[in-house]
């Protein structure tokens, strides 16, 4: 039995052509590369799956966005967040997202590498100036 007829593409009748036509342009060896290259591609792309990131806001402030969004594999979900008036941000941010870090004008956090569905809370309680 060749490879061709192992991997289902030698045909009887009507098809035999599509065989016939693998075999002149591949090769069997070429042929094993092709499949090991889309075995690889199709393992890639499922390991590279999107997460959901909710994000949460107590009292005392909001973030943008408010609502939840997927985040792709291994990148960084950011958020603006600003407290009302007479409050400032807590430093420390709650929720179940990798810990990250806010940028210099302490508006924009953003998460560390994203690897599940996960939440982010800001302004879980009052922390005024």
């Amino acid at each position: 039995m060749s490879l061709s007829d192992s991997l289902g593409l030698a045909t009887r009748g009507q098809g035999a052509w599509f065989s016939t036509g693998v075999r002149r342009l591949c090769g069997p060896r070429r042929l094993i590369f092709l499949v090991l290259v889309t075995l690889a591609l199709g393992a890639a792309s499922a390991a590279r799956a999107d997460f959901m990131v909710t994000p949460t806001a107590g009292a005392n402030g909001f973030i943008l966005p408010d609502v939840a969004y997927a985040v792709p594999a291994l990148e960084s979900a950011v958020f603006l967040v600003a407290p009302d008036d007479a409050y400032a941000t807590d430093p420390e941010v709650g929720g179940t997202c990798p810990q990250g870090s806010w940028d210099d004008t302490g508006l924009l956090w953003t998460t560390g590498p994203i690897t599940a569905d996960c939440t982010v809370a800001v302004f879980r309680g009052q922390f005024t100036y």
